[in-house]
Formats: C-alpha cells, structure tokens, sequence
C-alpha cells in the first residue's frame, strides 16, 4: 500500500513553517501598541505595553522608572506617566540589556533622567555581543547610557522624604 498522505502534507508543513519565520522576522508594529496603567499601591504603577513592564513611583519631586522598553513607544509611556504625575521624571533605572528594557533610554535621558544600572549593563550597551550572523553588535547612543553605575547593583536612592531601595538581581 503506498502512503500519499506524508508527500501532500509535507508541503503545507514547509509553507507553514516559512511563514511563521517571515511573520517572526516582520519589525512590530508599535503604532498599535496600547499602555496599559496598573496601580498597585497610592504612589507605585506599573505600564505595560509590549516587551519589559515598566516600574514607576511617583512622588513629590518627580517620578522614577524601572526600564524603558522600546524606544517607538516612549511618547505613549510619557502620555501614560502624565496621567500618574506631571511632576518631572528624573530618575530611571536599567535592569538588564534586552531593548525591551533599555530601548527608551536616550528618549528618556533627553527628557531629563538620570540613568542608573550595574557596571556590567553599561559595559554591555557600550560593547555589545554580535548578532547571531556575526556582525557587529550595534553600540548604544551615548544618551543611552547609564551615568550612575556600581558593581553590585543600586542600594538605595532617597528622594521626597523617602528611600527607595534597588538590589541587583539575575535577568531573564
């Protein structure tokens, strides 16, 4: 008995399979990206959109960020932490290297925040790893780049009356 399921299926295995890595290689398309607001405590949020889910503390003399996310999206997360706060946002802090989480860096620096991370965050942004095909890793904008750093994480940062501790964790 001859099989002639196999031949006809294996064809639209391939396609299926081709176009799902042309879909995965597509850039996203952030213009319908939505931020979604979450609050958790009178002065603490988190803003998710797409990638990292933002940190944000709000407070009398401005507002601190965990992350950046992808730097297409900065002016809906402005638009969102203004609906939180319109005092300035002076402080973010980077917890690892994935564009998800460091993309909105220059974007935010030019804004005014001071950018904090690890030693080893920055170094990474400045030099970074290749691409899987070899080419060279593309290094971040000097903006981009933290300017308060240390090797084992930030430990505390007081500001409006409080202390807001940071601990250096493993990324994802």
């Amino acid at each position: 008995m001859l099989n002639t399921r196999g031949p006809r299926i294996m064809p639209l295995f391939i396609s299926m399979l081709l176009g799902t890595q042309a879909h995965a290689q597509q850039p996203p398309d952030f213009s319908k990206v939505d931020i979604k607001s979450t609050q958790l405590a009178d002065d603490f949020y988190t803003l998710e959109g797409m990638g990292g889910t933002i940190s944000v503390l709000t407070g009398p003399d401005g507002v601190l960020l965990v992350d950046s996310q992808f730097a297409p999206l900065t002016d809906k997360l402005v638009a969102a932490i203004r609906k939180l706060s319109t005092k300035p946002i002076r402080y973010l802090i980077d917890t690892h290297v994935h564009p998800d989480h460091t993309g909105g860096n220059e974007n935010f620096a030019k804004l005014g925040a001071v950018i904090f991370s690890r030693d080893q965050l920055r170094s990474r942004l400045e030099h970074p790893n290749p691409a899987p095909d070899g080419t060279p890793g593309k290094t971040a904008p000097p903006l981009a780049l933290p300017v308060v750093t240390g090797r084992s994480g930030i430990h505390s940062l007081r500001w409006g009356g409080c202390a807001s501790r940071a601990d250096a964790a493993r990324p994802h």
